[in-house]
């Protein structure tokens, strides 16, 4: 299961609920040991009824700020596994046995009603601080299964694969652009061969190999593999697991800092799927507008100087360099035409590829919006140099722009500088901004209003519903509405 952070918002009112809840537990031990005894001989304390009340008051706020964030698109849904439903379901049986046991010792010491319920509530409280240590402990224990099951799936898969020696594998990694360079080269390459890709976002050693066993066939070519990570030495596992011959690197950026913990453990990352394709003799295609890529191929991969200029770079690496409006773009397509090339591809044969691509929902696509506007859906995934990208691409309409954003996560201490940039960026593409999430939104306004935008410029509004009637009101013909990072894709233009 993939480890995301929680967004600011997030863990600060699991904080707050927690912070409330161990202090209703402390005054909820202290009301039980001084009301037992008038509990059994006269009628229940004040106390417990007070404590009663407030402990009911506090999970009912709870229950109706869970119902909030359903509605308003902001709870995190959990992706149903095996293991995830086990730990589930251990929790609710739990639950159960520790409610059941309580109202049975409360009935067996002839306690009054309201003992009985401030005994199951009690109960909750002490279960609801105890479960991150109960879920803890499960995974502890479900951890030496859990991971031997993946081991033999990574064997098995590594095995059958090994079965096809006549497969051209080729690997995709980068901090983005993964996905559509992915979708666009198997596209291309479907002209001439049989090609398997990883499905979606499918990107980790584990998924790879289901993918192997489930998926891989005989009459299969051509393998494109997207390899992801989230800390040092993953994408090398993939590249043991699958052993590509080429290997496109499409970007390095500061996505995921939080998680790797430095800039240079993320390009060191990046990088082993070029280290390890090179060293089985293959070919590497590289972004050489990339400062990092950039930087990492001029100081380790030169023909014999210690530091070299792209063009003496080595010649079984492959450097694309492209610039135009659509950058990005451009830059993920002309890695997949290289790779075509490479793979015996006439012109031709390509440029049929290209004729068959289409754009990926929610990856800057042109739809329809409010008052016949045009909404650019961006809300696919988000990265700073994607953003500002997106940005860019405003500059090709003539009539209002507007831009509605959510924000960038993972990006550790780089969080307020980035979104403090995007503010300031924005601020010479748009005509008004949206926040549509409060994390980082300040940071967001200072950079606007260093770039020349007034505050009446920004507006700040978490509710999807208001926004959108915000944007009906105020979006005119030939306007254009740029939604970027995940969030607004909640608006139901």
């Amino acid at each position: 299961m993939k480890t995301h952070l929680m967004s600011k918002r997030w863990n600060s009112e699991l904080f707050f609920w927690g912070a409330c809840k161990g202090v209703l537990l402390l005054a909820g031990l202290y009301v039980s040991d001084i009301s037992t005894l008038s509990a059994v001989y006269g009628p229940a304390d004040v106390s417990m009824v007070v404590f009663c009340i407030a402990v009911m008051t506090l999970y009912s706020f709870e229950f109706f700020n869970f119902i909030r964030s359903v509605l308003k698109h902001r709870f995190y849904r959990p992706r149903w596994t095996v293991k995830s439903s086990f730990l589930a379901g251990s929790s609710m049986v739990f639950l159960f046995l520790l409610m059941s046991l309580t109202i049975f010792a409360a009935g067996m010491t002839g306690f009054i009603e309201m003992v009985v319920y401030s005994s199951v509530l009690l109960s909750a409280l002490e279960y609801d601080l105890l479960l991150p240590l109960f879920i803890s402990f499960l995974i502890l224990l479900l951890y030496p299964f859990s991971y031997l099951g993946k081991k033999l799936i990574v064997y098995l898969a590594k095995r059958k694969i090994c079965g096809f020696p006549n497969l051209k594998i080729i690997g995709i990694t980068g901090s983005y652009g993964k996905s559509s360079t992915k979708e666009f080269l198997a596209v291309i390459l479907g002209t001439k061969y049989k090609v398997l890709k990883t499905a979606g976002n499918t990107n980790t050693e584990i998924g790879v190999a289901q993918t192997i066993l489930k998926q891989l066939k005989p009459e299969h070519e051509v393998f494109v593999v997207e390899m992801g990570a989230y800390r040092k030495g993953e994408i090398q596992d993939i590249c043991d697991l699958v052993a590509p011959q080429i290997g496109i690197l499409t970007a390095i950026s500061n996505q995921h800092l939080a998680l790797f913990g430095s800039q240079q453990n993320i390009i060191d990352a990046k990088f082993e799927l070029v280290e390890d394709v090179l060293s089985r003799g293959g070919t590497a295609v590289v972004n050489g507008e990339n400062e990092f890529i950039q930087e990492y191929l001029s100081t380790h991969f030169c023909k014999g100087t210690k530091f070299c200029a792209l063009t003496e770079i080595r010649d079984d690496i492959i450097v694309y360099n492209k610039k135009n409006e659509d950058a990005v773009l451009s830059g993920n397509l002309q890695a997949a035409i290289e790779v075509a090339r490479l793979l015996g591809l006439s012109e031709n044969e390509i440029q049929k590829g290209l004729l068959l691509i289409r754009p990926s929902e929610r990856a800057m696509v042109n739809k329809s919006g409010w008052n016949s506007s045009t909404i650019i859906d961006n809300t696919y995934n988000a990265n700073t140099v994607g953003c500002l990208s997106a940005l860019d691409s405003l500059k090709k309409y003539s009539g209002k722009k507007f831009f509605v954003f959510s924000e960038i996560q993972e990006l550790g201490a780089d969080s307020e500088k980035d979104h403090n940039k995007i503010g300031e960026y924005a601020a010479t593409r748009a005509d008004m901004i949206f926040i549509c999430n409060k994390n980082y939104s300040d940071s967001i306004i200072k950079g606007a209003l260093r770039g020349g935008m007034n505050e009446k410029q920004m507006i700040v509004e978490t509710d999807y519903k208001k926004l959108a009637q915000q944007l009906k009101e105020i979006v005119q013909k030939d306007d254009v509405v740029l939604l970027y990072g995940r969030g607004p894709n909640h608006l139901g233009y």
